[in-house]
């Protein structure tokens, strides 16, 4: 039996939408693993080779309904014009690790409670894939508290994120079921927390994506939830949202530069946004072409010419990051 065959209709039916939006590359699905009761969510993934194909790694075909849902959901996302996040060029090798797995974690839990109508539309979160993921978690919770909040190995932070995620996917009754709040009543709370930040407006443009994702990160900032020696805004990039107006103004309009102190980084400049001071990508000037007069033709330059010259990406500010057309939804 073929992996796809043991998808249900409307999950293949994603995946028939998936292959037309990539066509003419291809997506394969590939099961690696035997069916048992246990759900790893970080073990499936979608790998793209140098031709531009794709395999999705389905480590359970028990699960394999959600894990194909999920992971397509997922691409759909990484493949539109849509906010992605991460480390600056600048951030040393432990630091940039962190910043990596954390703003990743923190992305897509928001782009989970996104994607909840459509994986529930789809019947995926039935109550054993439920109960895995519950397990799952509860499996990964940390019991030693001997780091404080405020370090970028904090207990309770890792614990709350670990906990945010399964109170996007699991419904009221299984999360009751868990003792989480209970036995780890700090992290429970700042869980809370963090899914009320974004739970606040709709998530369905980039321009809802981008604020759901910096009201986090600044919550993360103002609860000094992190090693105080990080800064968001300068060590973690998070894609530009912008109209066809802002397109068109001057670099001076939007952004400012960020030159970095350190000589070794002499040629590295951040730009920042002007409204949020939120790095948005990085480029490197030549010290030799760093003079006031060349600096500010910079900055008078059309935004989009600017960021295309420099290989930034953007997205558009009112785009959706998932098809408005969901396979099996009604559209007046």
């Amino acid at each position: 039996m073929k992996p796809e065959e043991q998808l249900s209709a409307t999950v293949q039916t994603l995946l028939n939408q998936c292959r037309e939006q990539i066509a003419p590359h291809t997506l394969n699905l590939l099961i690696s693993g035997p069916d048992s009761l246990t759900l790893n969510p970080t073990a499936s993934q979608i790998v793209k080779d140098q031709e531009g194909n794709y395999v999705l790694t389905v480590p359970n075909p028990r699960f394999a309904n959600f894990i194909v849902a999920h992971e397509l959901l997922h691409l759909q996302q990484e493949t539109s014009q849509s906010i992605q996040v991460g480390p600056v060029d600048d951030t040393d090798k432990q630091m940039a690790n962190f910043l990596a797995v954390f703003g990743q974690i923190v992305l897509e839990t928001i782009l989970h409670q996104a994607m909840l109508p459509r994986l529930q539309a789809m019947d995926v979160l039935d109550q054993p894939t439920q109960n895995a993921i519950r397990s799952y978690v509860s499996a990964n919770l940390m019991h030693d508290d001997d780091l404080s909040i405020g370090s970028e190995g904090s207990t309770v932070t890792g614990n709350a994120l670990h906990i945010v995620g399964a109170r996007v996917l699991l419904d009221a009754e299984t999360l009751a079921d868990t003792s989480w709040a209970n036995d780890f009543p700090r992290a429970w709370s700042l869980a809370q927390t963090l899914q009320e930040t974004w739970l606040e407006k709709p998530l369905t443009t980039n321009r809802q994506l981008r604020a759901a994702l910096m009201r986090v990160l600044n919550l993360f900032m103002d609860k000094k939830l992190i090693d105080e020696q990080i800064d968001l805004g300068r060590h973690l990039t998070v894609t530009a949202v912008l109209s066809p107006r802002e397109l068109n103004l001057k670099v001076s309009q939007l952004f400012h530069f960020y030159h970095q102190p350190e000589p070794e980084l002499a040629d590295l400049y951040l730009l920042l946004g002007d409204k949020d001071e939120q790095c948005v990508g990085t480029f490197k000037i030549p010290v030799d072409q760093q003079g006031s007069e060349a600096m500010h033709e910079r900055y008078e330059q059309r935004v989009e010419d600017f960021l295309n010259e420099h290989q930034i990406e953007y997205a558009q500010r009112d785009g959706h990051y998932l098809p408005e057309q969901f396979p099996g939804e009604q559209h007046e």
